[in-house]
């Protein structure tokens, strides 16, 4: 859904310069992942032979960090696998032949959308509207899982992406 938002052959070229100046200028290959204002990309990479390949997702900044880092690891999994890793070692910049992978990409990823059946999830938004509606205590609310995923919101967005990056961090010094 991002796509009219930015150029993707420009964005390669920038994470590119990206990954060379953290390589370069700060002695590191492991860059996971940039955030920009409200947004993040998170980046898998895949060494084949001398050619490295990235593998990238653009995302909001409130999404689920590790629910991105899992689907992407499953998008080069499913990539490596379709197509073959010698022609990838060569490859000649005609990217129109890896655009029917994207039905694998929206597969990956609309697997993962739905947290709870919409039974359950009308349940949890009838009773966090019955919090706000007679409690005068009640300010805002957010429901999620440990991981970080937002399930229901009634935070402001920059409140909600310091409590989901504070929880990632916990989830992932935990794990």
């Amino acid at each position: 859904s991002y796509d009219k938002m930015f150029n993707p052959n420009s964005t390669s070229s920038f994470l590119s310069a990206v990954f060379s100046f953290v390589k370069h200028t700060l002695g590191t290959q492991q860059l996971s992942e940039i955030e920009v204002g409200y947004f993040r990309f998170i980046f898998e990479t895949e060494k084949i032979h001398s050619t490295e390949l990235l593998f990238a997702l653009f995302a909001d900044r409130t999404d689920n960090l590790v629910e991105l880092r899992n689907q992407l690891k499953e998008i080069r999994t499913q990539f490596l696998e379709k197509f073959d890793v010698e022609s990838l070692a060569n490859f000649d910049g005609e990217v129109s032949k890896f655009s029917d992978f994207e039905k694998n990409i929206e597969t990956i990823l609309e697997k993962s959308k739905q947290l709870v059946s919409e039974e359950v999830q009308r349940d949890l938004l009838e009773v966090f509207n019955e919090l706000h509606t007679f409690s005068s205590f009640v300010i805002s609310s957010a429901l999620l899982t440990q991981t970080g995923r937002i399930i229901v919101s009634y935070l402001n967005p920059n409140v909600l992406s310091e409590i989901i990056r504070l929880l990632e961090g916990r989830f992932m010094i935990g794990n």
